[in-house]
């Protein structure tokens, strides 16, 4: 029979193990390991390799926690999605898009304008780098969605305009989108100080980036099924931007700008997880969840790199996502030598 004092003594050695063990999950989160099915997405950097990387790249294989403590929350959703949502479609996200009809833009108040705009020149070096070459001009097609016009939905016959605004470039001749500009229905209806659970009411069916830029694309794309490269030109949404910004410092050479000086991760690392999970990954998430029928299944891989901006000390962030169809190989022949985290 145990003492007062020994179960005191028992009792008190308890309490710290179970302190210790809540100190441990605090700073170490679980996070759960890509499906055995995506093997080619399975590489975790907690084990040693024997893969050589060309000087100068050097891919270290530890996790990085000061990275997780402040990322942490992002790799979970970006594994979510690309589980859940990407992989398996499992319930929750398996829904395909809307019907939206035969006129999808008008039906909802959008107005549809066409410009001639010249690539941004930041790109040039990225669609260099994508056979068969460049792309001219009379390859894409520059296209603003303006939100400016009343609409019906469930609730309500006649919405006032949102004022929401969606810019970009479609390239059918690239199999690519580059996103400019996105002001979101829901954005401008949050300024409004609607109250969350009431926005559904005053936004049109035809709101969210990936369903707007799917319904562009298949009005621009002879075959929207080869869709490959989805780009984001000057990031600034204030979750991907302080991510890219940390990668940037962390990862690349304080001087390197443009598309030499690019960041690729996978969906095996941490870094390319928080990058799905951020806004302009989730629009890549959606785009492949809702058109799974027409897309197929698609293997990630993402790029960040960075420009000096028009305002003094100001840098552009960019982004683009490469859609690799199952079993095929990376675009950028470089990505083995640059697999992210490097340089560090």
């Amino acid at each position: 029979m145990l003492s007062t004092t020994s179960l005191r003594r028992l009792g008190g050695l308890l309490l710290l193990v179970i302190l210790a063990l809540l100190r441990f999950f605090h700073f170490y989160p679980l996070i759960k390991p890509l499906p055995s099915s995506s093997q080619d997405l399975s590489f975790d950097f907690s084990t040693p390799s024997n893969q050589s990387f060309p000087p100068p790249y050097q891919a270290y294989r530890k996790r990085d926690q000061d990275f997780l403590n402040k990322f942490g929350c992002l790799v979970n959703k970006g594994i979510k999605y690309f589980e859940e949502g990407v992989v398996y479609a499992t319930e929750g996200f398996g829904d395909p898009p809307p019907n939206y009809g035969p006129n999808p833009f008008r039906d909802n108040g959008w107005t549809v304008s066409e410009a001639e705009d010249p690539l941004p020149a930041i790109w040039d070096e990225v669609f260099a780098d994508i056979p068969p070459r460049e792309p001219e001009p009379d390859e894409y097609t520059f296209v603003k969605l303006a939100q400016d016009q009343k609409f019906k939905n469930a609730w309500h016959e006649d919405n006032p305009a949102t004022g929401a605004t969606y810019n970009g470039f479609y390239i059918p001749f690239s199999n690519a989108i580059l996103i400019t500009w996105t002001y979101s229905p829901r954005f401008h209806v949050r300024r409004r100080g609607i109250p969350e659970k009431d926005i559904e009411q005053y936004i049109p069916r035809l709101n969210t980036v990936s369903d707007v830029v799917w319904e562009t694309w298949k009005a621009n794309a002879p075959k929207p099924a080869t869709l490959r490269f989805y780009a984001v030109d000057g990031v600034i949404n204030d979750v991907a931007a302080p991510l890219m910004d940390y990668l940037f410092q962390r990862d690349a050479e304080p001087d390197e700008m443009g598309w030499e000086g690019r960041l690729t991760y996978g969906l095996d690392s941490d870094e390319g997880k928080a990058l799905f999970g951020t806004p302009s990954g989730l629009a890549v998430a959606w785009l492949l969840i809702r058109n799974h029928g027409i897309l197929g299944r698609r293997d990630l891989r993402v790029s960040i790199y960075r420009e000096e901006g028009e305002e003094e000390e100001q840098e552009k962030r960019c982004m683009i996502w490469e859609l690799i169809p199952e079993g095929g190989k990376s675009t950028f022949d470089d990505y083995e030598s640059r697999i992210g985290p490097i340089r560090r």
